[in-house]
């Protein structure tokens, strides 16, 4: 080695002893390779001191390694870089060190570096002995971007209602793409799979999916979409009641943000967050799992009450590839129900696992959906896109309940509503009852305001918060969830919002919220057929933290009922690139029920330019979304 390269080991070796007791073979600050495992291969060395065997793996995968020796031999997985025949060594250790028993031992772990260095250490005065090394990959994170729907069915519920799903699928380029669907069951039975090719710029739906494209008449379990370019997907689980559809919409998450062990922090690691909960006897709440990777999944469940307080924990296994749905939560924890309860959800190996919850109006049978937080996702301050407490169209009236999760030593959040009619905002300043989640009933209400808007919350430490805005009718509530993000993150510079339509039987409202405290922007929205036909458009400039929603969109663009459609939201400034919250909102115009469809940014395919040319053409006027200004069919759901 050079003085150079001695320089660099004798500073990573310092770093090294300061994080872990010291070891005779990290002397050296790089160290020698006793020998090299390749995958589905096994080596054998005889060794008389600590020796070190590179694991020839790659990222984005999990693997096991079987190592057979002198009993009580101690070994540790090190992340590592390799040169030639040297490892040198990173200050960390991927996996816990354990102890050869019995004459064999296993680690698995997911590896997200170049190479990996097991160290074995033979007991003092063991002499020469022989070691073997197996290493053995388990699973591979998909090759093309996928996306995880984490509920879908084609079932019979409660009452005799049957509860089928819609999926919207959007290419937002003008090149054709290639798109696999597949269905997960229940019960580690086997996956199906469903391939076709979407057109440039098409919506496609694939109506009551589970039956229609794989023709399962009793099923549920969860979907993934996968395509070699980014495609939008979203989905909505309903029933067919006597006044008219109700149900949820379930959200397609990203793959990478499954939980397990191994996952980067960044990516959520392996916990997972399901606040909101609701009990007897106007709620019950469902819990749901998937594994999406290909290893059986071991999960530890901790319910936590309204203070915080841990209740009860329970181990659970969910079956590689798998969904498992658990109705009715605390009958299954054996507890009593608990409003306000959060769940804990921690993946203890390294399975990759979605978690969501479904929290039921007892009266209505209607379903609200709740996919799992990160606790990266939490932060002190949170933006709520959209909030009311307001009659509206159709004899509906409005409401919104907001939950907020402390995570960490957090005493208190300020909860500020900003009107869409430009009035002035009202905050109030609400402690924490230990660590547990505050729930506010009608928030807009309980501050002193009316109307819709949307919520900034201000906290003295890191939070998470959902809410859900309903209609509230006699017979019980028809609601969707609105999730709450950090100012900075979860808005769209373009996007769209897939599956909106207008007819007889349901409208669809839009809305934007600009967050900024300093920047004024322009927002184009356009109405886009399935096929991707312009339909018409219109310009809003919006000044700093303002939100304005826009109502029956077809009817205010003049544009006749058709389904299938998109809306594009497409954000300038002359500051350069901004950032908005945008959203539709279908609604049942016969029961009322709402699916709420947050915009997702696209960040290829939209023609910005020449969408700006051909929609100026069809714009009736460009509207000023100010203070005091009130023009256009505001907020009125």
């Amino acid at each position: 080695m050079t003085s150079r390269s001695l320089s660099s080991a004798a500073a990573l070796l310092a770093l090294i002893a300061s994080v872990l007791p010291p070891s005779p073979a990290i002397a050296q600050g790089c160290v020698e390779i006793t020998a090299t495992a390749q995958p589905g291969q096994t080596v054998t060395a005889t060794i008389d001191g600590p020796a070190w065997f590179e694991m020839a793996d790659l990222s984005q995968r999990v693997y096991r390694v079987t190592v057979t020796g002198p009993e009580g031999a101690a070994i540790d997985l090190w992340d590592g870089h390799v040169d030639t025949s040297w490892i040198y060594l990173v200050p960390q250790v991927w996996v816990d060190g354990t102890q050869i028993s019995g004459g064999e031992s296993v680690l698995e772990w997911t590896d997200w570096s170049e190479a990996s260095a097991l160290l074995v250490t033979p007991p003092d005065g063991t002499g020469a002995s022989t070691v073997t090394v197996t290493l053995v990959e388990l699973a591979t994170d998909p090759a093309e971007p996928t996306f995880a729907i984490s509920a879908a069915a084609h079932r019979t519920g409660v009452g005799g209602a049957v509860f089928a799903t819609d999926l919207w699928v959007f290419n937002p380029s003008s090149i054709e793409t290639a798109m696999a669907l597949d269905f997960l069951p229940e019960a580690a039975a086997q996956k199906l799979r469903y391939q076709t090719v979407l057109e440039p710029w098409q919506v496609l739906l694939l109506a009551d999916v589970v039956r229609g494209v794989f023709g399962l008449d009793d099923a549920r379990g969860a979907l993934l979409v996968s395509a070699p370019r980014m495609v939008v997907a979203r989905s909505r689980i309903f029933t067919v009641g006597s006044g008219g559809t109700f149900g949820q919409g379930v959200a397609a998450e990203e793959w990478h943000r499954a939980a397990g062990a191994g996952q980067p922090w960044g990516e959520g690691g392996r916990r997972r967050f399901l606040p909101f909960l609701a009990g007897q006897p106007s709620f019950r709440t469902n819990v749901g799992f998937v594994e999406v990777l290909g290893i059986d999944a071991e999960l530890e469940l901790e319910l936590l009450d309204d203070r915080g307080a841990s209740v009860v924990t329970r181990a659970l296994l969910v079956p590689a590839l798998s969904h498992l749905q658990i109705d009715d939560l605390p009958d299954f924890l054996g507890v009593p129900d608990i409003d306000g309860a959060a769940l804990v959800v921690t993946v203890a190996n390294p399975a990759r696992v979605f978690a969501y919850a479904s929290v039921i109006d007892n009266r209505t049978q209607d379903a609200t959906f709740i996919p799992a937080f990160r606790e990266y996702d939490a932060l002190s301050r949170q933006i709520v896109p959209a909030a009311a407490s307001t009659s509206g169209a159709h004899g509906t009236l409005w409401r919104t309940d907001l939950g907020v999760l402390p995570v960490g030593p957090a005493t208190a959040v300020t909860v500020e509503f900003l009107p869409s009619d430009g009035s002035s905002p009202v905050s109030s300043t609400v402690p924490f009852a230990g660590s547990g989640l505050l729930v506010l009933d009608d928030v807009v209400a309980a501050l002193g305001a009316t109307g819709s808007g949307a919520l900034e919350l201000d906290a003295d430490h890191a939070i998470l918060a959902v809410s859900r805005t309903y209609n509230q009718t006699p017979e019980g509530t028809f609601g969707q969830l609105v999730v709450a993000h950090d100012p900075w993150g979860g808005g769209v510079m373009t996007g769209s919002a897939v599956g909106v339509e207008s007819s007889p039987a349901y409208r669809t409202n839009v809305g934007m919220f600009n967050a900024s405290t300093s920047t004024t922007v322009d927002v184009l929205v356009r109405l886009v057929a399935g096929d991707g036909t312009l339909l018409g458009s219109r310009s809003f400039r919006l000044v700093p933290r303002r939100h304005f929603q826009v109502n029956n969109l077809f009817s205010v663009l003049g544009v006749a009922d058709q389904s299938d459609c998109r809306v594009d939201f497409i954000v300038s400034s002359s500051h350069g690139p901004a950032f908005i919250d945008a959203y539709a909102s279908v609604v049942d115009n016969r029961t009322g029920d709402p699916t709420y469809i947050p915009a997702v940014q696209v960040w290829s395919g939209l023609d910005v330019s020449s969408a700006v040319s051909a929609a100026a053409s069809s714009t009736a006027e460009s509207l000023q979304i100010g203070s005091g200004s009130g023009r256009g069919r505001v907020s009125r759901r």
